[in-house]
């Protein structure tokens, strides 16, 4: 086989393999980096589980009292929780995007190098 060949199979067949890999590791990071899916199924859940437990004896104002400080832990969970989850979809987003475009332009730089020539040959 030709070295043409040769490098046209590896180019457009064998390294877009190894770019999809690359690129799948790259969401799983950020997925595990963020801890997306654990965050999303502790989003309303307690804050460093911070909580009260309720007395068996009759007592209204200290179980008032607890249930307010478990409502504020929860929503403070909530709070600390909603923008961790949505920057790492953000990021997510963008390193989609990025692999797309890379892929891409993998895709067509020997067109751009092969059109560079040409366009050099005729500045001559």
């Amino acid at each position: 086989m030709s070295t043409l060949i040769l490098f046209l199979n590896w180019h457009y067949l064998c390294a877009p393999k190894k770019i999809l890999e690359i690129w799948r590791n790259f969401i799983r990071f950020v997925f595990n980096f963020f801890s997306i899916s654990l965050l999303a199924k502790t989003w309303i859940s307690h804050w460093k589980r911070y909580r009260y437990s309720y007395s068996r004896k009759i007592s209204i104002g200290k179980n008032i009292s607890n249930f307010i400080f478990n409502i504020f832990s929860r929503l403070m969970g909530i709070i600390i929780r909603t923008p961790v989850i949505v920057l790492g979809l953000g990021v997510e987003i963008l390193v989609l995007g990025l692999g797309v475009i890379s892929l891409a332009a993998w895709f067509f730089l020997p067109l751009l190098l092969v059109l560079g020539f040409v366009e050099g040959i005729n500045l001559l």
